[in-house]
């Protein structure tokens, strides 16, 4: 599906203000051996962190999520609350079950007003432009020539699921699949997921706590240089 005529279904992000070694001795060491704890030899390989939903990441394919990107129904953070697309407001947070993510890389101008917005687009392997018009790179020096100096890539994130409860509507139908959404996280709202993620495999994998099916999902509130903006926080659902 095209999206070069489409209206971007966005909000371009805000701009966000990177002794001597000492050798061992030859000699022959006296005494027994010391052998150092597990995992504490110079060189030892950690265990690699596995985060919380490492196993949703493209759960579902790229070329689904292109053709369902613009069918699918929109979650996103506005005016300090959270928006569905058809629904309306649900409210400050909302829990969501969570059966696929994936990194969507936005070319923005780097402005706020809706002239700007219109010339969003998205690319799936920061390459290509999605809609086949195009480089990622080329299409942001374009952006640049055509009077956006702050023109820039995006990275952003769409988690794919449905919506388990909200503030607004309580406890949904799990029967209605008219509550299967697409979230979409800013570049902020990416990191805090990411973070979460990292923090949340910590305890996973401690065993202390059980694996993540679904997320809450908060709505902050912000001040912006440009203005009022919101973004979403994560936590594990409330018991």
């Amino acid at each position: 599906m095209s999206l070069k005529s489409q209206p971007e279904y966005t909000t371009t992000p805000e701009f966000e203000p990177l002794e001597d070694d000492i050798f061992a001795s030859t000699q022959p060491a006296q005494g027994p051996e010391v052998i150092p704890p597990p995992n504490t030899a110079v060189g030892a390989v950690r265990p690699k962190l596995i985060k919380a939903f490492h196993d949703k990441e493209l759960a579902i394919p790229i070329e689904d999520v292109r053709q369902w990107f613009m069918a699918s129904p929109a979650i996103t953070s506005v005016s300090g609350g959270c928006k569905h697309s058809v629904k309306g407001s649900l409210g400050k947070s909302f829990v969501f079950q969570i059966d696929s993510y994936n990194v969507r890389f936005l070319a923005v101008p780097g402005s706020n007003d809706k002239e700007a917005k219109m010339l969003v687009r998205n690319s799936y392997d920061k390459i290509n432009l999605d809609d086949g018009s195009g480089t990622l790179k080329d299409y942001i020096e374009s952006l640049k020539a055509q009077g956006y100096p702050k023109a820039h890539v995006a990275e952003y994130c769409d988690l794919w699921g449905r919506v388990v409860s909200s503030d607004r509507f309580g406890v949904t139908d799990p029967n209605d699949d008219s509550w299967d959404a697409r979230v979409q996280l800013s570049a902020t709202s990416a990191r805090n997921f990411n973070y979460f993620c990292g923090k949340r495999g910590k305890v996973e994998a401690s065993g202390l706590v059980p694996k993540l099916e679904a997320v809450e999902i908060t709505a902050v509130a912000l001040e912006g240089k440009s203005g009022d903006y919101t973004n979403f926080n994560f936590s594990a659902p409330k018991l």
